[in-house]
């Protein structure tokens, strides 16, 4: 300006163009540095969603409905090789019975129902339904039949009917149909007097 080159007008207009440059320069490596973070937990993600199950169907059969007659025959298990936690356990409970398996704290209690569902995996011809190896079941049809309760509790941040409701839910069924089952899930639990105090 001073030496004639440009005009007083022409510097205003540099500088104006200057400060409406600096929030998009601000804004652009806002929004790499959240590409980038992005891109990180998304490997992390995928790492998770690309894992395959230890536990899975084999070779499931086609079964009818399972009644729940459950039997342990020598049952030898253990987390970590030559370490059982469980030996040579042999138990037979007919559909309909009520048992209870009690015991010090860690002497297999949790452990012998989580094998029932295959939570983990027992040996072959160990655990049996219905006299079917239980590795021979489906796992969405074991799953579906077996109600357990872990000793580890947890809630999602939702309301009360969508904690209860979430093993309920499928694709097919009517809004009134999951609710009045989540209310019968409730009932059954005795949950039902104490979400009846809730707001």
């Amino acid at each position: 300006v001073v030496g004639g080159d440009i005009t007083l007008g022409e510097f205003v207009a540099f500088g104006a163009y200057l400060a409406m440059l600096h929030w998009p320069m601000i804004a652009l490596g806002w929004v790499v540095n959240i590409f980038e973070r992005g891109e990180a937990s998304m490997g992390r993600i995928a790492e998770v969603l690309e894992q395959a199950p230890d536990i899975r169907d084999r070779d499931p059969r086609d079964l009818p409905e399972l009644r729940g007659d459950v039997e342990f025959r020598d049952l030898t298990f253990a987390y970590e090789p030559r370490r059982p936690v469980l030996r040579d356990v042999s138990l037979h409970v007919p559909a309909g019975r009520t048992v209870a398996i009690v015991g010090a704290t860690g002497s297999g209690k949790s452990t012998l129902v989580s094998l029932i569902p295959r939570l983990y995996d027992p040996p072959p011809g160990t655990v049996f339904v219905d006299g079917v190896d239980v590795r021979e079941i489906p796992l969405a049809r074991l799953r579906e039949a077996v109600g357990f309760v872990p000793q580890e509790t947890f809630l999602f941040s939702d309301t009360v009917r969508e904690n209860v409701s979430f093993g309920i839910v499928d694709d097919g069924l009517p809004p009134e149909d999951v609710r009045r089952r989540a209310e019968q899930a409730a009932q059954t639990a005795q949950l039902s007097k104490d979400v009846a105090d809730f707001p």
